[in-house]
């Protein structure tokens, strides 16, 4: 018999009822703690003799929550005469008077979600997701009222339909709309019902992907409401729903590796944006995908025309081919020059057409246009104050590009700070001294992504990642802690060029050699 809300359970007090899953019921309850929690009971009875599989199956998953913030947690596991149960995370309320769960469905019903949100929630399902298959389980039922928001974050619930990829099913499980097509027919689903596929919940997340970026029900996939902003965010989470939901299973993405590389692409192309070479690549394998589904579509023909199936096979292997990735930048593979700065003591190669500008060659030029109306705004002027500050104090800027106004270089100088009182410093305390010093008087937006500390040949480092104009450049800064001083190499690049500059800039830092070891910590 169900317990009653309100009535103690095990130690536990039921609070509220959420409502069924599969095989079972979710309270919302409390413990003896205090702590709050959700707790699903499953009837023995209702679920016959594979009660002890299910229970197996819980069991085997609570071991792989406990160090993955993905997975909604569970906390016990517990069994009586009529029923097993267990307890676990209980989703954040939308409702400060009575418990109403936060489920990613529900806050679909509101439209679609803030564009900030929609890669950090698919991210983490996906990690979810991926987590669950390499300790060998499938989940069976991915859709947004099995996804649940705890503390704000997502988290894969209702785990009642999962089982090892060992175990032999009866009959189909999961929700309709969310299985491929070839299973939703009851004899395809009797057939299959037997071979537990983590395919499906690979299917079921690019419906997931859909229903998130365009607000929609997955009813209405694949088409895109009109009016809806096409975004980046759209456009390249759209493209993967429909690699994952492809109608032809032989083109869908079924690879948890290839989807990662995908998920991360997709972050790239978001913090540094799409590239000549992504949209060229992108539209070779959308022929590519294209030719493979009139194969598969039309199979039968090409048996009988068997030439024309290789003719199309050479043109896109010969695509293919002429559209492989350029080879990495390699400073040794290049004609190069050498470098070498006294006052700094140190030297490296660099390409051959890179040309240098040493501290008195940027002093006058800082004479012929410090009279530029640009600089009487206020802003600019103390910009162009704080430059000139740095150029008296040495600087050798290396100019990589002249294909436009801004031209992506390399600045080198020093700082007559003691490497010690760098190294001394938090990120934190880093983070907010570069960002008062810019976002200040100077009026830069600056944005620091990462700051990393690494050993460069004995030598302390630390590489910033940032941009103090978001969207059009981007710096990669090495700040050298020395003995007496520190020396700060920096590249500086326009955001469509920064990648391709970042893999020149890194080849040409290994060739790096400082003079003096007396100068070193």
């Amino acid at each position: 018999m169900l317990p009653k809300t309100g009535t103690v359970f095990h130690s536990l007090k039921l609070l509220s009822y959420c409502g069924s899953g599969a095989y079972g019921d979710v309270f919302y309850c409390q413990d003896l703690s205090g702590r709050k929690l959700a707790v699903k009971i499953i009837s023995k009875q209702k679920l016959g003799s594979h009660w002890e599989r299910e229970l197996r199956g819980v069991i085997n998953y609570r071991r792989i929550t406990e160090d993955n913030a993905g997975l909604l947690k569970i906390h016990s596991v517990g069994e009586d005469e009529e029923t097993f149960f267990y307890t676990m995370d209980a989703a954040d309320s939308t409702d400060s008077a009575s418990y109403v769960p936060d489920t990613l469905a529900a806050r679909l019903k509101k439209g679609t979600l803030p564009e900030n949100e929609i890669f950090p929630i698919l991210s983490e399902l996906f990690a979810g997701i991926r987590t669950i298959h390499q300790a060998g389980l499938v989940h069976r039922d991915i859709k947004p009222e099995n996804i649940l928001f705890v503390k704000g974050k997502p988290k894969i619930g209702d785990i009642g339909l999962l089982v090892s990829l060992s175990e032999t099913m009866t009959q189909a499980a999961g929700t309709l709309d969310y299985l491929p097509p070839e299973e939703r027919s009851a004899d395809n689903a009797s057939e299959n019902a037997g071979k537990l596929n983590q395919d499906n919940d690979l299917y079921a997340f690019g419906k997931v992907i859909y229903c998130v970026v365009t607000g929609q029900s997955t009813r209405q996939w694949p088409a895109i409401p009109e009016g809806l902003p096409v975004t980046p965010t759209l456009k390249f989470f759209i493209h993967l729903s429909f690699r994952l939901c492809d109608r032809f299973p032989a083109r869908r993405l079924v690879s948890i590796e290839e989807i990662d590389r995908r998920m991360k692409e997709i972050k790239r192309k978001l913090m540094f944006g799409e590239t000549r070479r992504d949209q060229i690549l992108f539209l070779l394998k959308s022929a590519e995908n294209d030719l493979r589904g009139i194969a598969l579509s039309a199979k039968a023909l090409f048996r009988k025309h068997w030439r024309i199936l290789l003719l199309l096979t050479l043109a896109v292997g010969g695509s293919i081919w002429y559209s492989r990735p350029e080879p990495p930048f390699d400073i040794t593979q290049q004609k190069s020059r050498n470098y070498f700065n006294a006052a700094l003591n140190l030297s490296m190669q660099i390409p051959f057409q890179w040309e240098v500008m040493n501290t008195d060659m940027m002093k006058k030029r800082i004479a012929e246009i410090k009279d530029n109306n640009e600089f009487k705004d206020p802003v600019k002027s103390r910009q162009f104050a704080f430059f000139t500050e740095q150029v008296n104090r040495g600087v050798d800027c290396i100019f990589i590009d002249y294909s436009s106004s801004y031209m992506d270089n390399i600045t080198i100088q020093a700082f007559p700070l003691p490497g010690s009182i760098l190294l001394e410093q938090s990120d934190e305390e880093l983070r907010f001294a570069i960002k008062q010093l810019h976002q200040g008087e100077l009026g830069f937006h600056t944005e620091i992504y990462t700051i990393k500390h690494l050993d460069f040949n004995g030598i302390p480092c630390i590489v910033l990642d940032l941009s103090h104009n978001p969207g059009r450049s981007r710096t990669c800064n090495y700040l050298f802690a020395m003995k007496e001083r520190c020396i700060t190499i920096a590249l500086t690049a326009k955001h469509s060029t920064f990648q391709k500059r970042l893999q020149e800039f890194e080849s040409v830092l290994k060739t790096l050699t400082f003079g003096k070891k007396t100068d070193r910590m």
